[in-house]
């Protein structure tokens, strides 16, 4: 029997199918490797002539490979937020049109047949919807910039588009359609060149029409997309937290939000030592309990260096682009919905993927076009526990000013501070006794307080004596500025909890955090002061569980193989998911009752698989090693088969004749009947398939076979 073979024409018009419409997408979704994987594999397919075989296997094989193709290139080749409207809020095009087109694809590799032209008709229009959004007209397209002018004149592009797939589309209907109900259409129907036409003028008029109609009501129809974008904004972010703002308010509560979920994880920092503080934000400007930043804060951009090839991540630094010697790989949750970066106070250098980073005196870090998925590692010289911002150096008097309405209360606490305003004091005895004095003085708690008019920080010092860490750094900012030190307000996270994995450190919202930095006029550099006590530092202790160790180890994984792939580094891809493989193991085996318990459920698991082997091998030769009294019995049909057959003069037999041999000649015998050469090959298949199979007839097959 000739092999079957795909058909060139199929394969063809499914191409014109999926190729206009793979390019159209490339160029509004500025995703070149879309085209490239598609146009690779219809060439991969036309060469494949021969059809995969349609089976569970093939079809499960099929659609992983359609799967890693389609994530792990958005992974490498992010889209553009923001690029399509509001179809994306519910959708994501950037996985489901690239990943429709593959699919399309690998179903060429199969038997011919119409499902190839459904698969490829709705990926084509599946990326002529998302493709079509009307917000790709105010995206630059970087990394096919010779599509510009096809952006430029968009409307004509979609247009002439639709038109070529539709043109593809129509023959592959007709082809793939029932020959009976094409007859009867093309009975009724004779002029098809006339309905060509008027298909081909119709098309684009109606696209035309439809974006006329479009522009005619764009205000209207923008209402309702910016509805079902902010729906859609809400959505997505219900389980964000945002953590800090430009203003800090003392006389509000504690978000309940915040309280209610301290134990959310919102940034994982892998590093040899625990990071400690990582600053955020940082507030110099106090006024009836709020702190603010200057308005017009001067900024800066970080010095950017890129690197070519694979590596997708560029290094950004202040002075000098040498690495530091310490290195600390920060993931943040999608919890944590902010663009600056929590960093160490003396950070030196930054590895992440965005486009520039800014910064302001105060040490304040914005990211640009940032890939939160990608992480970010920073370098600094040594990783400490107590570091600071080292600028402005020297300050100037902003961080000197107090609201003049309490300096009185101010300086009526610091004349009760014993040894305080000794003349010949350094700063740094000055820190030890304030320090001391909150840690005596005050305690720690997170019961709000009706402050009865007074300003905060004076109602904490003077009355209630307790307070959480916005009100004990705020407190002592104001102290040290009426000694006349420097100081700014700041916050971010405190992370020094410990993964019961090791390798790495976890801060959690209850480790929002607000401190010091103080200038120390004597060393002339800034320095971090922590005067909440120990007990509110960090805010959140944590009890891990089985459960929740191994989860939070399985999401730090996959968070950082996944930034690991954005930025290009693929060979660490291996090595951590190799190290993260080790530590699972280790926190399962290393348990003085869970190790022992898992390795003994291992071997008794081990040894059912092995008896059952064992039973299924004996089994096994136990059938070959009995008299097989059946093939006896099959083997004698056949010679009593082929002597009947030695009395056609066309059909000569030897000792060395095969039964492929044999059926050709019974096929070519001109004296043998065409109803006995039927029985007589149906036979011989029969005692081809019984005689060379692995197994022994059964005793009905074999019953047919003599009996016939």
């Amino acid at each position: 029997m000739k092999e079957q073979k795909k058909k060139i024409s199929e394969l063809l018009l499914a191409a014109g199918i999926i190729l206009p419409a793979a390019f159209f997408f490339s160029v509004t979704a500025d995703l070149p490797h879309v085209l490239l994987i598609v146009m690779f594999g219809l060439l991969l397919t036309l060469f494949i002539r021969k059809p995969f075989i349609l089976n569970d296997r093939s079809v499960i094989y099929c659609t992983i490979i359609v799967l890693t193709t389609t994530v792990l290139t958005d992974y490498v080749f992010p889209l553009e937020d923001n690029r399509f409207g509001y179809l994306s809020i519910f959708f994501y095009p950037e996985f489901l049109v690239p990943g429709a087109l593959y699919l399309a694809l690998g179903v060429t590799f199969f038997r011919s047949g119409p499902q190839i032209y459904g698969a490829a008709a709705a990926a084509a229009l599946l990326a002529l919807s998302f493709g079509g959004d009307i917000y790709v007209m105010r995206s630059a397209n970087e990394r096919l910039p010779f599509a510009a002018p096809l952006i430029d004149h968009f409307p004509q592009f979609y247009v002439i588009t639709i038109a070529v797939v539709f043109s593809f589309i129509l023959p592959a209907l007709r082809h793939a359609g029932s020959p009976k109900l094409i007859r009867r259409f093309l009975k009724l129907n004779r002029r098809r060149v006339f309905l060509y036409a008027i298909f081909f003028l119709l098309v684009p008029l109606g696209s035309l029409g439809v974006y006329q109609l479009y522009r005619t009501y764009e205000s209207h129809i923008r209402k309702l997309e910016n509805m079902f974008m902010r729906g859609g904004a809400r959505y997505l972010r219900r389980n964000r937290n945002i953590v800090f703002g430009r203003e800090i308010d003392l006389n509000r509560t504690l978000d309940p939000e915040l309280v209610q979920n301290q134990q959310q994880i919102v940034l994982r920092a892998i590093a040899k030592k625990p990071p400690g503080y990582l600053r955020g934000h940082a507030y110099t400007n106090y006024q009836s309990g709020h702190w603010t930043a200057p308005h017009a804060e001067e900024t800066k951009t970080m010095k950017l260096r890129s690197y070519a090839g694979v590596i997708a991540y560029n290094t950004f630094f202040f002075e000098q682009p040498e690495k530091q010697p310490e290195a600390c790989e920060i993931l943040p949750s999608e919890r944590l919905f902010n663009k600056t970066l929590f960093i160490p106070g003396n950070t030196g250098q930054i590895d992440t993927i965005a486009k520039s980073i800014d910064y302001t005196t105060d040490g304040v870090l914005e990211v640009n076009d940032w890939t939160p998925d990608g992480g970010y590692t920073v370098f600094t010289p040594a990783v400490w526990r107590n570091n600071a911002w080292q600028q402005p150096n020297p300050p100037s008097k902003i961080y000197l000013a107090t609201p003049s309405e309490i300096d009185n209360a101010l300086d009526e606490i610091l004349a009760s501070i014993p040894k305080l305003r000794t003349p010949d004091l350094t700063d740094t005895q000055r820190f030890v006794i304030l320090l001391n004095y909150f840690n005596k003085i005050f305690t720690y708690s997170v019961q709000q307080h009706n402050f009865r008019g007074l300003d905060p920080i004076i109602y904490f010092m003077t009355i209630a004596r307790q307070g959480h860490c916005e009100l004990f750094a705020s407190a002592l900012i104001l102290l040290l500025r009426r000694l006349d030190i420097p100081a700014r307000y700041v916050t971010g996270f405190i992370c020094s909890e410990q993964h019961p994995a090791g390798h790495y450190y976890v801060a959690r919202l209850g480790n929002a955090h607000a401190w010091v930095e103080a200038y120390n006029r004597q060393k002339q550099r800034w320095e971090l002061l922590e005067p909440t006590p120990p007990s509110g530092t960090p805010n959140y202790q944590h009890q891990w569980t089985m459960l929740e160790s191994w989860k939070d180890l399985i999401s730090k994984t996959l968070r950082q193989l996944l930034s690991d792939m954005r930025r290009g580094l693929f060979a660490r891809v291996i090595i951590n998911a190799a190290e993260n493989i080790y530590l699972f193991l280790k926190m399962l085996l290393w348990n003085p009752w869970r190790g022992p318990l898992f390795l003994l459920l291992m071997g008794w698991l081990l040894k059912r698989r092995v008896e059952r082997l064992r039973r299924a091998n004996r089994r096994f030769i136990a059938q070959f090693s009995r008299p097989d009294t059946a093939r006896l019995q099959l083997s004698k049909a056949y010679h009593k088969l082929l002597r009947s057959l030695r009395k056609y003069p066309e059909i000569t037999i030897t000792a060395a004749t095969t039964v492929g041999e044999l059926a050709t000649m019974i096929q070519a015998a001109e004296t043998v009947p065409d109803e006995r050469k039927k029985q007589l090959l149906h036979r011989l298949k029969q005692f081809e398939d019984m005689r060379y199979h692995v197994m022994p007839p059964s005793p009905e097959q074999l019953r047919e076979f003599l009996h016939n």
